[in-house]
């Protein structure tokens, strides 16, 4: 018998873990205990899903008032000024006609923040069939009166008056750990 069970073991392919590893305690508490170890297994995996991904998004999602997007989207990974690896999640809702003091609340609001210049350029180049091709807010101030936008629809940045009324998207910044 003991012979048979190593030959099985043998055959069992293990799950390779690709991507990120998040502890339960990071994971939304309203989920029920079997929904939030599904979610940390498929972020373990960096490649696996779970019919359509819908475990996913109570994680990363506000879980209501969606507008656009109906789950949250990886994006990719960046490096913070810190020097601290991050992955990047797009947050499913869209602010619209929000000036830069009113987006970046309203990021904050959403669990998350407003992305930086560099991860405004990552959200265009990895996601922008889903992005609205308009101007949206950046985190990053040029000085008292201006802060930088992206535009998504073409991927360049410019910086505006801070009072002017744009658009914001929110991601959340995951730190990644050795």
């Amino acid at each position: 018998m003991s012979d048979y069970q190593g030959f099985l073991k043998a055959k069992i392919k293990m799950a390779s873990f690709k991507g990120f590893d998040v502890p339960l305690e990071q994971i939304n508490p309203a989920l029920k205990p079997h929904t939030r170890d599904i979610v940390r297994w498929a972020l373990q995996g960096g490649n696996r899903a779970s019919f359509g991904q819908r475990f996913v998004a109570p994680y990363f999602g506000s879980g209501s008032g969606l507008t656009g997007r109906c789950i949250s989207r990886p994006v990719g990974i960046t490096t913070k000024n810190d020097g601290a690896h991050a992955a990047v999640i797009l947050l499913p809702n869209k602010g619209q006609e929000l000036s830069w003091k009113d987006a970046m609340n309203w990021a904050k609001e959403q669990g998350g923040e407003l992305p930086s210049r560099p991860v405004a350029a990552l959200l265009f180049a990895n996601l922008k069939s889903e992005l609205d091709p308009k101007w949206h807010w950046t985190s990053e101030e040029d000085d008292a009166s201006y802060a930088w936008l992206c535009f998504f629809n073409r991927g360049t940045q410019d910086n505006f008056h801070k009072s002017y009324e744009g658009s914001a998207d929110a991601v959340r910044l995951i730190p990644l750990t050795a």
